[in-house]
């Protein structure tokens, strides 16, 4: 199927684990840091080679514990969240 980036916050880790998991079962090739960049490597270099060689990004986008205003993208309080379908939140 589809070689996927997968790209996640550090703190959200397990979850980001659970979905790469999940996205093999069904088929991908799943690229993630913790999984596929080995020791002594460029981390930068190794991110540019796995963006250049993938079908499609996954960004695993997660509710805040705070609001974020959506006209500055800072944390604070806001009657608006973030902008378009990310507004929505989603379970991983």
């Amino acid at each position: 199927m589809a070689k996927l980036f997968l790209s996640y916050s550090r703190k959200d880790a397990a979850k980001a684990q659970r979905l790469c998991e999940w996205l093999e079962r069904e088929g991908h090739e799943v690229w993630r840091d913790e999984d596929d960049i080995s020791g002594g490597a460029s981390f930068s270099a190794a991110i540019e080679n796995a963006l250049k060689d993938c079908d499609a990004v996954v960004v695993l986008w997660l509710a805040l514990d705070q609001p974020i205003d959506g006209q500055t993208g800072r944390p604070g309080p806001t009657r608006h969240g973030p902008p378009g379908p990310a507004s929505k939140p989603c379970r991983a």
